[in-house]
């Protein structure tokens, strides 16, 4: 009897991790990346009541900066790692749109110590006032964008690159940022900003940090302008948490998420990527 109960204990586990990667249904949400945003958010919940940030909050963020992990349609592991780490283009200053206005004139960007979590830098001054022309018609003035410049902090141990930082992970820290915010969410042993347990409560920490709390709207745009100082970025995140608030219906409380799901054996991590995810519906969730 001990034997069969053994056996049909590891077919469960094994089907339960079969689940790790499918997608929650009506989203693109792989059940482990929700996973981590509720954990996150119970973690917070004891640590700053007063934020009261929710999964969804979290949900916007990831699904502006990776696609929940999935960034270049790379897969998310049942531990949370993305199977292709995501690194962000070097913060190197560049022109990121409107190029053709930009003349010898035009000054450099300055080197930094700024601490930002993304790649894209604020918006430069436009080259026109944006005003009306002569004959009174609006005008139409492209913004020029830059990327931020920021000198290499971190001798390329996160970002591979010693020269200019990259932001990383599924939730775009830069180096100087993670050392500040990340930790070992989800118990291996790393403090690693590719790991979505990791990534996902560090990325919850800086935003009560700038937000101080995140009930209202005021505070959750002011959480989100933080992360990018970027007027449409926020309001992009702010629609996106606002969709899977009212797609999925749930509460972080209902979930009751107290520990990480993807925790894998040695011998089967990473074996659970589906070759065609399956949805899994909000009423088939596990009992977290």
């Amino acid at each position: 009897m001990s034997k069969l109960a053994e056996r049909t204990a590891a077919s469960y586990r094994r089907a339960f991790h079969d689940r790790l990667t499918m997608h929650v249904k009506r989203t693109n949400i792989p059940l482990v990346t929700l996973n981590a945003y509720v954990i996150a958010s119970r973690v917070l919940a004891e640590e700053q009541p007063r934020c009261d940030i929710r999964w969804w909050m979290l949900a916007g963020i990831g699904a502006i900066e990776s696609n929940h992990g999935q960034f270049g349609d790379t897969e998310v592991d049942i531990n949370g790692y993305p199977k292709d780490p995501i690194t962000g283009p070097a913060l190197d200053g560049r022109i990121l749109e409107g190029a053709e206005l930009v003349t010898d004139e035009t000054p450099a960007p300055e080197p930094t110590e700024m601490t930002t979590s993304t790649p894209v830098a604020a918006a430069a001054d436009s080259t026109g006032d944006g005003a009306a022309s002569e004959e009174g018609a609006d005008v139409v003035v492209p913004v020029i964008k830059r990327l931020a410049l920021i000198k290499d902090t971190d001798n390329g141990k996160y970002d591979g690159d010693r020269t200019y930082d990259r932001a990383v992970g599924p939730m775009q820290f830069i180096p100087q940022t993670w050392e500040s915010y990340g930790e070992d969410a989800n118990f291996d042993g790393e403090i690693e900003p590719q790991n979505l347990y990791d990534a996902a409560v560090a990325s919850a920490r800086y935003l009560c940090r700038a937000a101080g709390s995140m009930k209202t709207e005021e505070g959750q745009r002011r959480a989100y302008f933080a992360y990018n100082h970027d007027d449409e970025y926020t309001q992009n995140v702010l629609d996106r948490s606002r969709s899977y608030q009212r797609i999925l219906r749930i509460s972080s409380e209902s979930l009751a998420a107290n520990r990480p799901l993807g925790i894998a054996t040695p011998s089967n991590t990473g074996e659970s990527t589906l070759d065609q995810p399956t949805v899994v519906g909000v009423d088939n969730l596990p009992d977290w």
